[in-house]
């Protein structure tokens, strides 16, 4: 969600899914490593479902977009506390993005 050119509509659909995609990450992790799941844990994947099922904004700002993005890469974090950094196959796009994201 980086290029300059992106409208804010754009760049929030892809925080979006990189979003959903952060989520599914840290629901698989806890699924998997039954000891894993944390009160923090929880309340992200809590926001991340709130923000999932909001409407989309008749208006869209980049700060919303930001804000997006900014509790996917929080999920992302926890995912690699509960589960360290190794990933499936199918996660290997989104450790790529969020390795660019910090950069």
């Amino acid at each position: 969600p980086t290029p300059r050119q992106l409208s804010s509509a754009e760049k929030y659909r892809r925080c979006l899914r990189i979003l959903d995609l952060s989520r599914a990450s840290l629901e698989r992790c806890i699924a998997s490593h039954p000891g894993a799941s944390s009160n923090e844990a929880e309340q992200l994947l809590k926001a991340a479902q709130d923000a999932l099922s909001q409407k989309v904004p008749a208006h869209v700002t980049n700060e919303l977009a930001e804000e997006t993005l900014r509790l996917a890469e929080r999920i992302w974090e926890a995912r690699i506390k509960a589960c360290g950094a190794r990933t499936v196959a199918e996660e290997e796009p989104l450790r790529l993005i969020m390795e660019k994201l910090v950069r």
